[in-house]
């Protein structure tokens, strides 16, 4: 599995942001201008850059952007290679999780205060006693959280499954019988991110710089 993510500490200019948008099929450019908080549409830009760099780099293949194609759910995937790839924004962090053959997603999270009551719902007793009784229970709830999300990015379903069928054990969720391996990336003490994945493989991750 091969991990790779940039970081944006700015609010692009004008011209930058153009030069950046003009990288893109012009049907990509006019979805991501639908975002108006500006680091949601970067995050969402940097995300299909990232994800054309790799492709361009790793696989010889500039042209990935414009070979897209969506499942039901909303998911981008490629027919014509069996390259499988899952991409998350938070923040200022954008990443992007590849692997070749078997399915994977990942999430990435920016540590937010926020209601953690308002989700109990989506955990079982067990997951919300472990947070609640965890020296830091909202830093715990985006673990848990990261690990439901890439689960269900991973099965290819994404946030249209609910997430308290997601069962968190350790570093294995189970989802409708089917067992996924879960990896966590460490990106500093203000975010989370973890992988879950159909195969159980060495990560490598790299840091890419536009």
């Amino acid at each position: 599995m091969e991990i790779f993510y940039t970081k944006f500490e700015d609010i692009l200019d004008h011209k930058k942001l153009n030069t950046y948008l003009n990288c893109l099929p012009s049907s990509m450019r006019e979805d991501i201008l639908r975002y108006k908080m500006p680091f949601d549409l970067q995050g969402r830009l940097f995300g299909k850059l990232l994800l054309k760099k790799i492709f361009a780099h790793y696989f010889n293949n500039r042209d990935i952007l414009y070979q897209l194609e969506y499942n039901k759910y909303g998911r981008p995937y490629t027919s014509n290679s069996k390259i499988n790839f899952s991409i998350s924004h938070s923040g200022k962090y954008v990443a992007v999780a590849i692997a070749n053959g078997f399915q994977i997603g990942i999430d990435v999270e920016e540590i937010k205060e926020i209601s953690i009551a308002d989700f109990r719902s989506i955990f079982t007793e067990f997951e919300w006693n472990a947070i609640l009784t965890s020296t830091n229970p909202l830093k715990t709830f985006y673990v848990y959280w990261t690990k439901k999300e890439s689960t269900a990015k991973a099965d290819g379903r994404g946030l249209s499954i609910p997430l308290n069928e997601i069962f968190i054990e350790d570093v294995i969720s189970i989802l409708y019988k089917k067992r996924w391996y879960l990896s966590e990336i460490n990106l500093g003490p203000d975010y989370i991110m973890h992988i879950a994945s159909e195969q159980k493989e060495l990560i490598n991750i790299h840091y890419i710089t536009f």
